[in-house]
């Protein structure tokens, strides 16, 4: 499969690098990723959290994850926006 990463747009890039720190338990639980998530692990998560073979996520652009393996993402709701004027979402590792 070709890689298809696509780059941060730099307010997120400039956001990430103020870093999260833990604080053992009582800071940010974040890990932010260093460019999207690929449509191809994005497509496998999706389908994977819905149960939907037919669906592959495209409308979200994942850019990091807590813990627990939820995803923080934009949604790609806003058609001829740029990503910095799409919702951020969280999508929760409980479904």
């Amino acid at each position: 499969m070709e890689d298809d990463r696509r780059a941060l747009p730099p307010c997120l890039v400039e956001a990430h690098g103020v870093g999260f720190d833990y604080w053992d338990g009582d800071g940010v639980d974040f890990e932010p990723y260093p460019d999207f998530l690929d449509a191809g692990e994005t497509a496998e998560w999706w389908r994977a959290w819905t149960g939907n073979a037919e669906l592959d996520g495209s409308e979200f652009w994942v850019f990091g994850q807590d813990g627990t393996g939820g995803f923080a993402a934009f949604w790609l709701v806003r058609d001829g926006e740029p990503i910095e004027q799409q919702r951020v979402v969280f999508l929760g590792s409980e479904g």
